[in-house]
C-alpha cells in the first residue's frame, strides 16, 4: 500500500499545477452553465410529456377493458355479454336427427333418409340485471313451434349479484 501511494506522490510531483490552468481547463472543456441548465430544463420538460403520455395511454387501456364486450364458448353454449355481466345473450340449441336405411333390393331408394325430430335453437339472456328472457323456436319436421318464450322482470334485484353467463 505504502508502495502505490508512494508511486502515486510521485507522478503528481512531476505535473505542473497552476491556479490559472485549474480554472481554465474546466471552463473550456465545458460549455457555459446557462446553456447546460437549458438542456437540463428541456429533457425534463421531454420526460414530463411522455409520462402524461403513458398516464392517457393506461387511462385509455383500462376504459377500453371495461367497456369491451366479454365472449364466451363453452361446450354447451356460446355467450357475449358486458364486461360486467350485467347484460349477455346465450346462444344454445338441441337437434335431434334419425337416421334410416335399409339394405336390400326390396325397399325403394326413398326410404333411406334423414328425420329432423328436434331443431330448437335456444337464445336467453338478461339486460340491466332486471329483465331475463328466453325464446325457443322448434323447426322440426316441416314446422314452426313456439316452445319457450318469456321476459321476466325482477324490479327488486340485488345489484352485487353476478349470474353465470
Amino acid at each position: 500500500m505504502s508502495l502505490r501511494l508512494g508511486l502515486a506522490g510521485a507522478a503528481l510531483a512531476f505535473v505542473p499545477f497552476t491556479p490559472a490552468l485549474a480554472q481554465e481547463a474546466p471552463d473550456a472543456a465545458t460549455p457555459d452553465s446557462a446553456a447546460l441548465l437549458q438542456r437540463l430544463e428541456e429533457a425534463e420538460q421531454r420526460i414530463r410529456v411522455l409520462e402524461r403520455k403513458l398516464e392517457l395511454q393506461d387511462e385509455a387501456t383500462t376504459t377500453a377493458a371495461a367497456s369491451a364486450p366479454q365472449v364466451k364458448a363453452a361446450p354447451t353454449r356460446y355467450s357475449i355479454g358486458t364486461a360486467d355481466g350485467a347484460s349477455f345473450v346465450r346462444l344454445r340449441g338441441v337437434l335431434h336427427v334419425d337416421g334410416r336405411h335399409f339394405d336390400g333390393d326390396g325397399s325403394p331408394v326413398t326410404s333411406n333418409t334423414w328425420l329432423l325430430r328436434r331443431v330448437r335453437p335456444i337464445v336467453e339472456g338478461a339486460f340491466a340485471k332486471y329483465y331475463d328472457f328466453r325464446f325457443t323456436p322448434d323447426f322440426a319436421q316441416g314446422r314452426t313451434v313456439i316452445q319457450d318464450a318469456y321476459v321476466t322482470a325482477r324490479p327488486c334485484a340485488k345489484s352485487g349479484v353476478k349470474r353465470k353467463s
